[in-house]
């Protein structure tokens, strides 16, 4: 039995969702020393959203070149899909269960109003390994010069 046959457990879930937090860590970290650079001004206390918005805004500039504006904002682009997926999964609890036949994610985010349906994020492990990968590649982009 090679890796590709073995059963998905809820460990993995743990494991993946563990990667993507720390791949979306990265990628504010990113973003935030982009922003310190050319604003000057420290992004404390802001979401990423936030962050990736705030840098939106930043001009090109001597140290800022209106190519390296550009390619910024066509990866400021990218992010925001994905923002919607960081959300429900860092403010949601975890459950895992079988749809025919295959282990599943489930995230319902706490910060929706409970006063309506809750929306659930329901991926399977290779979605978040996917999600993961994009969101490693958008910070690797980001730290170039």
């Amino acid at each position: 039995m090679d890796s590709s046959d073995k059963p998905v457990t809820e460990a993995d879930f743990h494991l993946a969702r563990s990667r993507m937090l720390d791949a979306f860590s990265r990628l504010e970290r990113e973003i935030s020393e982009l922003l310190l650079r050319n604003t000057k001004c420290l992004s404390d206390g802001a979401s990423l959203g936030q962050k990736a918005e705030a840098l939106r805004k930043v001009p090109a500039s001597p140290t800022y070149s209106k190519a390296r504006r550009d390619k910024v904002q066509k990866l400021l682009d990218d992010l925001e899909p994905l923002l919607k997926y960081r959300a429900d999964i860092v403010h949601s609890i975890m459950r895992t269960f079988e749809i025919d036949s295959h282990l599943v994610g489930c995230f319902i985010n706490s910060r929706v109003d409970y006063s309506l349906p809750m929306p659930a994020l329901i991926v399977d492990l290779s979605q978040m390994n996917r999600i993961s990968g994009g969101v490693a590649a958008l910070a690797r982009e980001f730290s170039k010069p």
